[in-house]
């Protein structure tokens, strides 16, 4: 079986990113603390650029962002995040 490459980050900003520009979010990894959160992407062909982008601030210079859509992506990521938690205490 072929293993899917994955894109791991702890950054809510960066996940929001991300998931605004069209990347999957395959799920959400909480460790056993419950003090960090990993959100795992599916690798894309622009993902690095997009990751790399963000990090460099030139997304702003290629996209035009939309307040509101940006906004439902990070409620959208808060929502599954809190889900994720509630089904790591229940022990899912």
């Amino acid at each position: 079986m072929e293993e899917k490459i994955l894109y791991r980050t702890p950054s809510l900003d960066l996940a929001t990113t991300l998931l605004y520009l069209g990347n999957d979010v395959v799920g959400i990894d909480v460790l056993s603390n419950k003090k960090q959160s990993f959100f795992l992407f599916s690798n894309s062909n622009n993902l690095d650029l997009y990751v790399s982008d963000y990090w460099n601030g030139k997304l702003s210079s290629k996209f035009r962002i939309e307040p509101k859509d940006f906004l439902n992506s990070r409620k959208e990521l808060l929502e599954r995040l809190k889900e994720s938690m509630r089904k790591r205490e229940d022990g899912d």
